[in-house]
């Protein structure tokens, strides 16, 4: 049961990054095989992830799934303000836009200046926008939202960083619409999604055993800890008792809504700021 996972020591991105490829995949996989996803660094140092293809189409449902939940419909066009990969190294979101409706999902710069991101997010005219918290908050405040609120745009995703209240409320009003915040990670994808309709985030427990622990024991309802994630699909390179380094308010066993999901109150994750250059130029760390 979930309980024998605590007989198994906690796991960190320190000791996977010393390791060598074979040494973190299936024993006789060749690690050459695997699609790759490399970390932002913002740690200090990347982590090269692998999974097979059934592994990735699997990790998109669930996170279509919590899209679905928030009124995404397959007819839907879609502006993904995000940093375009290079290489091999393409986000699930990425893949997103050559696997589901190439023609409806629209990768947008994250690095543009906010006037541009604008300008090809109007052009677009999508029913959903998702992007940074930090990035779609500079263009609320920068951004006339004259320019921003469109007939068809039904509600905006944020993930990759904390969504600080202010931001929540700034891309709110900029924008016109509603505000859905996701947790995720590249070593997990999505671990959880803001509640529609109740406070707080749904766990993909169907695709992680998460922990909440605070000095190597969990913690209660209500109470404040470190992530620890199993993956339950990843079987290329497996993550058991991997410590994720964010800290997470553990919610209720069950949420309101009546979803069969645990939930998360809260989450004080990942803090991303931009950089301000001497000329004035505002540029964001992941580019």
């Amino acid at each position: 049961t979930v309980e024998d996972l605590r007989r198994i020591p906690i796991t960190t991105r320190a000791t996977l990054q010393s390791l060598p490829a074979h040494d973190v995949v299936a024993a006789g996989s060749d690690p050459s095989r695997f699609c790759t996803h490399t970390t932002s660094g913002s740690s200090g140092r990347p982590l090269t992830i692998r999974r097979s293809w059934v592994e990735e189409r699997l990790l998109i449902e669930i996170r279509l799934r919590a899209m679905r939940a928030y009124g995404l419909a397959g007819s839907d066009t879609v502006a993904l303000i995000k940093t375009p990969a290079h290489g091999d190294n393409r986000g699930l979101l990425m893949r997103l836009v050559q696997l589901v409706r190439p023609d409806r999902w629209h990768l947008i710069d994250c690095a543009l200046e906010p006037a541009e991101i604008a300008a090809r997010i109007r052009a677009l005219g999508p029913a959903v926008v998702v992007g940074y918290p930090g990035v779609l908050a500079r263009v609320a405040q920068v951004v006339d939202p004259a320019k921003l609120r469109m007939p068809g745009l039904r509600f905006v995703t944020t993930g990759g960083e904390v969504l600080a209240p202010s931001q929540r409320a700034q891309i709110a009003d900029a924008f016109g619409t509603l505000v859905y915040d996701t947790y995720g990670s590249f070593e997990f994808d999505l671990l959880a999604w803001e509640c529609p309709t109740a406070d707080g985030y749904h766990v993909a427990d169907d695709g992680i055993v998460l922990e909440v622990l605070r000095d190597g024991r969990p913690v209660a309802e209500g109470e404040c800890g470190e992530v620890v994630g199993t993956a339950l699909h990843s079987y290329a390179m497996p993550f058991i008792r991997f410590a994720l380094g964010d800290v997470v308010r553990r919610g209720p066993a069950a949420c309101s809504c009546g979803q069969p999901f645990s939930t998360i109150g809260e989450i004080h994750g990942r803090v991303v700021d931009c950089f301000r250059l001497p000329d004035g130029r505002v540029v964001h760390p992941y580019a």
